[in-house]
């Protein structure tokens, strides 16, 4: 009997051992959940934050549901990207309805298709580098636009104002602090540089034709199965995508080389473009 006693007390404490928070005396206290996402690439919890940290970007899932900490989902409803991070890949937090606020370095250049895909709680995201990291039409999708905060760097909120997918968020706010690193000047190259952007043929969408704007300039319009070429001699360049007078579609910053040239692919099917020379940017 005092043995079938002591195996119950010692189960009791393995269980009370291996449980991310525990109550002691009324206090949460936290023991902190992680691991390697990649080589380069850390996450843990720690008091209902989930940080990413390290150098590069963070790949795509499947699903959010096959994330690495998807199973401890219950513990945070913060997500902070940590400086480093270049990029956030597809469906990285698909369905995640736990997740209220969203923290993006101003190391990270893009996010990508559904990476945030219904995750209708999400109401503050705040982006703190001074150029709007790139982002597709569903990037946020089913996000309330209308009630989120978008909280970006002091003096920056112009620069958010105009680009047509962050715009998006009726309330976008400055923060007193200013930003990761201003973007850099744009250049008169000494060769103009040829951007030859593509649409693959395919059947969703393939008899609508797409708005090109280079710099704010409109180009040839982009259909399917065609491909649109442009020149440009700056060095800083904004590529940005509409279907008719006001949906915006994509949007593309990247470094030019002068005399160079740069391939971009853009897929009707989830509304994105893609760098496919990913040196050249």
């Amino acid at each position: 009997m005092k043995n079938k006693s002591l195996i119950a007390v010692l189960a009791i404490v393995s269980c009370v051992a291996i449980m991310p928070t525990l109550s002691l005396y009324g206090q949460e206290v936290s023991t902190m959940i992680g691991g390697e996402l990649t080589p380069d690439i850390s996450w843990h919890i720690d008091n209902g934050t989930l940080h990413i940290r390290g150098k590069g970007v963070v790949p795509s899932t499947m699903f959010g549901a096959r994330s690495a900490w998807n199973d401890h989902r219950k513990l945070f409803h913060s997500v902070v990207i940590e400086d480093g991070i270049t990029a956030v890949g597809k469906n990285v937090f698909v369905g995640y309805k736990n997740i209220t606020s969203l923290t993006i370095a101003g190391s990270v250049k893009e996010i990508d298709i559904s990476a945030f895909n219904s995750c209708p709680n999400l109401s503050v995201v705040e982006a703190k580098g001074a150029t709007p990291p790139d982002i597709a039409l569903a990037t946020f999708y089913k996000l309330k636009f209308k009630k989120a905060r978008l909280i970006v760097p002091a003096g920056t909120k112009a620069t958010y104002e105009d680009d047509a997918l962050w715009n998006r968020f009726s309330k976008i706010e400055e923060s007193a602090q200013p930003a990761f690193a201003q973007p850099a000047p744009a250049k008169t190259l000494a060769q103009p540089c040829t951007i030859n952007l593509r649409r693959p043929s395919n059947f969703i969408g393939g008899g609508v034709s797409i708005r090109v704007f280079l710099n704010g300039v409109e180009q040839e319009k982009l259909k399917n199965a065609s491909t649109v070429v442009m020149t440009t001699d700056l060095d800083k360049n904004v590529l940005y995508l509409q279907q008719g007078k006001k949906t915006p579609v994509a949007a593309r910053r990247f470094d030019a080389t002068a005399g160079g040239e740069i391939r971009i692919e853009y897929s009707h099917i989830n509304g994105a473009m893609k760098i496919l020379d990913e040196n050249s940017e």
